[in-house]
C-alpha cells in the first residue's frame, strides 16, 4: 500500500467534464511516485492521475491517498486510491477558504481573513489548542470562539470518521449519514451493527468491521444485528409488516453460522437473545409465532386504532341524507353532470361518512366523482379545510389538474423528508382526500392517520386495488377494504374515451386474464427477433413519439430496473442509450458513482426532500465548479430549483426510461414498454402490467419478442400474500370498540 499527498488542480481538469471517479491532482510527494511521473512543472509539482471512488475536487486542501500505482495503455502511470483522507489546509489562503466553509457556520470571509491575518499559520493551533486567544480579533466575542472551536474538533472527527469508514469501501454519502447521525467512531467499534440504521450499509459490511474489531461471534450485538437484518430484508424485498417465527429463525442462524466451523452461535443462545430484544421491546410477537420490528408493529396497530376512531365518530357529523342528496342534486345540474346510482351513492357514501374508501380502474369516473365530492363538501362546510394528498409528486399535480384544488404529497404535507419519524404536525380538520392509495405502505398509512384529528375530519381513500402493491411493506388498500368495516365505494361501470378506448379495453382484458388483446392506432404491439432489435426498436419509436407529443409526454416503462443478468432492455441501460440520442455528448457533463449527466438531462428523483418528492421529474439546468466542489442545477417540474452534490445526486438517476413501479401515479399521452421474454422473472405479472397500461392517455406501444413475455404477464398473478395483520387487527379495534 502507498501513501501519495495531493492537492486538487482546476488548471489540468477539464472545466466541462467532471468525474468523481477519475482526477488530476498536483504533488510534490516524489518519494512515493514511479520515476515516470516525477515531471517537474512551472511550480515545482509533477501531475498526477489518480483513480478512485468518490474523488474530492476541493481546492487548497492536501489529500492523503492510499492505492497504488498501476500502468495503462489509455492514461500511463494512474494512481488506484482505495481510499483518501481530507488534511487540513496548511496555505494561508486554504486556512482563510477552510475558516470561511460551511463547516463554520457564522464565519464569513473577512472574519476568517481577521482570524489568519492574526495568527497566519498557526491558526490551525491556536484554534486546536488555545482557542481563548481567539478573543484578541474583532468582533469575536467567548461564544463565537467556542463556536469556532466545536466546530474545528467535529471537523477533526468527521476527517477520521470517513477515513475509518473507507477502509470497509464505505461512500462518502454513507458517511455522512453516519456523522450525521451522531455516532461516533468510539461506538461504530464497539458495536459497528449500529451502521445497519444507516442507509446503503448492509449486514456483511458491519460483519468485517465487526472481525477487526473482535466482537465476539456469539455477541449480543451480533444477534441483534442479524435478527434485524432479516426482518429488514423481508420486508423490503417481499413487502411483509411480519415473519413467521419458524423462517425468522431459520434464516437468522443461517445468517449467523454460514460458512462457521464450529457454528458459533447456538440455537439456546439465539433464542435467549430473541427473547431479551423482545423483553426490550425492539421486537414485537402477535399470535405466538409473528414476528415483528417495533416500528411495523406500531404502524399497523396505530393505524387499526385510528381507523376504529374515524369510524366511531360516523355518526357525530350529524347531517340529514335529504340534505346532502339535494345539494349533490344541485350541483350536477349546476354542470351538466349524471351519475349513474353507483356513482351518485359513491359521491353520497363519502359525505356522510367519517371515512370511506372508493376504488375503480380506469374509465370509471373516478375524477369525477372526487370533483363532485369537493363541491359538495364546499357548499355543507364552506369555513373548513380540503387537503388533497398523494403518494408522490407527479401524483399530486395530476390531482390537482384534474380537480381543481391544489394537491400535495404526503411527505411535504406531513414535513416527511429524510425518515418518516415523528414530526408531531396535524392536518387541518376538514375534507382529506388521499388519491393513489395503492401506493400507500404501512408505515406512512399510520403517519398519516396518526396526523388526522377523528373527531374534526373526513377522510376518503381513492384508488385501484388491480395496481401494483406499494414498494414499502403492506398492502393497505386491498388490507382496508378486506376488513370488511370501512364504507367502501367500487366502481364497475366503465365510460370510454373514443380516443382511449382501445387501451382501457385492454388494461381490463389483462386485469382478468384475457389474452385476445385488441390492437389499433392506440393500442400497437411491434414484433422483433431479439433484444438487439428490440433496443434499435424503441430507439426509432422514442424518436419518433417524442417529436409528436414532446419529450414530457411519453414514457418508456421498463418492467426491470436494473439486472444483473446484462439485459439491456432495463431503464437503467436505456437511460445511457436514449440520453446519447437525446443530448449530445459535447455538453458540459458530471460522472458521478459511475453515472454521468449531462446538461440538459431529464433526471428522477428517489427521496423526498423540501425542493422535490420522491418521483418528481427534472433537468439538469447547469454544472458548476466551485472551491467547494462540482455542483449540479437542477430545475424541477413542481417549479422548484436545488443545487445537488455529489451524496445528493445518489438519489437521482436519467428519466428518459423508468420502471413501472417508479411510474405509478403518472400519466402520459404515449407510453412505450418492452417486454422481452429472457427477461421473465416474478416480476411479470398481470398487475404489472396492468399498471403501465393504465399510465396512457393516449397511446400504448408494446415492443415484445413474440407473445411468450406478455402471455405471461397476462396470465400470471403473481401474488404471493404479503404477510401483514391489518385487516384482523381493524376488525379487532371495530368491535372493541363497540
Amino acid at each position: 500500500m502507498t501513501v501519495l499527498l495531493c492537492k486538487f488542480s482546476s488548471t489540468y481538469n477539464s472545466p466541462t467534464r467532471f468525474s468523481d471517479s477519475f482526477c488530476i491532482y498536483s504533488s510534490n510527494d516524489f518519494d512515493n511516485m514511479p520515476p515516470e511521473v516525477r515531471k517537474v512543472n512551472r511550480s515545482g509539482n509533477a501531475v498526477v492521475k489518480v483513480i478512485g471512488q468518490s474523488l474530492p475536487r476541493l481546492a487548497d486542501w492536501t489529500i492523503r491517498f492510499e492505492g497504488e500505482w498501476k500502468h495503462s495503455k489509455g492514461y500511463g502511470y494512474t494512481f488506484f486510491a482505495s481510499h483518501y483522507e481530507l488534511l487540513t489546509p496548511s496555505t494561508l489562503k486554504g486556512i482563510t477558504r477552510f475558516l470561511a466553509s460551511k463547516t463554520f457556520p457564522g464565519v464569513g470571509i473577512k472574519t476568517a481573513e481577521s482570524i489568519v491575518k492574526e495568527f497566519k499559520a498557526e491558526t490551525l493551533d491556536v484554534i486546536e489548542k488555545t482557542p481563548n486567544l481567539l478573543l484578541r480579533v474583532p468582533g469575536i466575542n467567548i461564544d463565537k470562539a467556542a463556536i469556532i472551536a466545536e466546530c474545528y474538533q467535529k471537523n477533526i472527527a468527521y476527517s477520521k470518521l470517513c477515513s475509518y469508514l473507507a477502509t470497509y469501501s464505505i461512500s462518502g454519502n454513507a458517511a455522512s449519514s453516519v456523522y450525521e447521525s451522531e455516532m461516533s467512531l468510539e461506538d461504530i467499534k464497539a458495536n459497528p451493527y449500529v451502521l445497519l440504521d444507516v442507509k446503503g450499509i448492509g449486514f456483511s459490511t458491519c460483519e468485517k468491521i465487526a472481525r477487526t474489531e473482535g466482537v465476539s461471534l456469539d455477541s449480543f450485538a451480533r444477534i441483534e444485528g442479524a435478527a434485524r437484518n432479516v426482518l429488514t430484508s423481508d420486508s423490503e424485498y417481499a413487502g411483509n409488516m411480519f415473519m413467521l417465527y419458524e423462517d425468522f429463525e431459520q434464516k437468522a442462524l443461517q445468517l449467523l453460522n454460514s460458512q462457521l466451523d464450529p457454528a458459533p452461535v447456538s440455537l439456546d443462545r439465539f433464542r435467549d437473545c430473541i427473547r431479551s430484544l423482545s423483553k426490550d421491546g425492539k421486537i414485537v410477537f402477535r399470535g405466538g409465532k409473528c414476528i415483528f420490528l417495533k416500528e411495523y408493529d406500531d404502524a399497523e396497530n396505530d393505524s387499526a386504532q385510528m381507523i376504529a376512531r374515524l369510524l366511531d365518530q360516523n355518526n357525530m357529523l350529524g347531517l340529514n341524507v335529504k340534505g346532502v342528496s339535494q345539494c349533490l342534486d344541485d350541483y350536477c345540474r349546476s354542470s351538466d353532470i349524471r351519475f349513474t346510482e353507483n356513482q351518485k351513492n359513491a359521491v353520497l357514501r363519502s359525505l356522510m361518512t367519517r371515512l370511506s374508501i372508493i376504488t375503480g380502474g380506469p374509465g370509471t369516473g373516478k375524477t369525477t366523482i372526487l370533483k363532485a365530492i369537493i363541491a359538495v363538501f364546499r357548499r355543507l362546510h364552506p369555513d373548513d379545510a380540503i387537503t388533497l394528498l398523494a403518494p408522490t409528486g407527479k401524483a399530486a399535480r395530476r390531482m390537482t389538474e384534474t380537480s381543481g384544488y391544489p394537491a400535495h404529497t404526503i411527505h411535504s404535507e406531513l414535513q416527511i423528508y429524510e425518515d418518516i419519524s415523528s414530526s408531531g404536525i396535524m392536518i387541518s380538520p376538514g375534507l382529506v382526500v388521499v388519491d393513489e392509495t395503492s401506493m400507500l405502505d404501512n408505515l406512512i398509512l399510520a403517519k398519516l392517520l396518526r396526523a388526522i384529528n377523528p373527531r374534526s375530519s373526513q377522510l376518503i381513500f381513492i384508488g385501484d386495488v388491480n395496481q401494483l402493491p406499494s414498494v414499502g411493506p403492506g398492502l393497505v388498500l386491498k388490507e382496508m377494504i378486506g376488513s370488511g368495516v370501512i364504507p367502501k365505494s367500487e366502481l364497475v361501470e366503465i365510460f370510454r374515451q373514443k380516443d382511449k378506448a382501445s387501451i382501457i379495453d385492454n388494461a381490463y382484458k389483462v386485469n382478468h386474464g384475457q389474452t385476445d388483446l385488441i390492437c389499433d392506432e392506440s393500442f400497437q404491439i411491434v414484433s422483433v427477433s431479439d433484444e438487439d432489435e428490440a433496443v434499435r426498436k424503441i430507439e426509432e419509436i422514442y424518436a419518433e413519439e417524442t417529436d409528436r407529443w414532446g419529450i414530457d409526454n411519453v414514457a418508456l416503462l421498463s418492467p426491470l430496473r436494473r439486472t444483473q443478468n446484462r439485459f439491456i432492455c432495463v431503464s437503467d441501460s436505456l437511460n445511457q442509450i436514449l440520453q446519447n440520442q437525446v443530448i449530445p455528448s459535447s455538453n458540459a457533463s458530471v460522472t458521478f458513482n459511475g453515472r454521468e449527466f449531462r446538461i440538459g438531462d431529464r433526471v428522477l428523483q428517489w427521496k423526498n426532500t423540501k425542493t422535490s418528492a420522491n418521483g418528481d421529474v427534472g433537468t439538469i439546468a447547469d454544472i458548476i465548479q466551485t472551491d467547494d466542489g462540482v455542483f449540479v442545477k437542477v430545475k424541477w417540474e413542481n417549479g422548484n430549483e436545488s443545487e445537488e452534490n455529489r451524496e445528493t445526486m445518489a438519489d437521482i438517476s436519467l428519466a428518459y426510461s423508468i420502471s413501472i413501479h417508479k411510474s405509478q401515479g403518472s400519466e402520459y399521452q404515449c407510453v412505450i414498454i418492452p417486454l422481452i421474454s429472457s427477461q421473465i422473472c416474478s416480476l411479470f405479472q398481470k398487475k404489472l402490467l396492468y399498471t403501465g397500461l393504465t399510465r396512457s392517455k393516449s397511446r400504448i406501444v408494446i415492443v415484445s419478442d413474440g407473445s411468450k413475455a406478455l402471455d405471461y404477464c397476462i396470465t400470471h398473478n403473481g401474488d404471493q400474500a404479503r404477510k401483514t395483520l391489518l385487516s384482523r387487527r381493524i376488525k379487532e379495534s371495530v368491535i372493541h370498540k363497540i
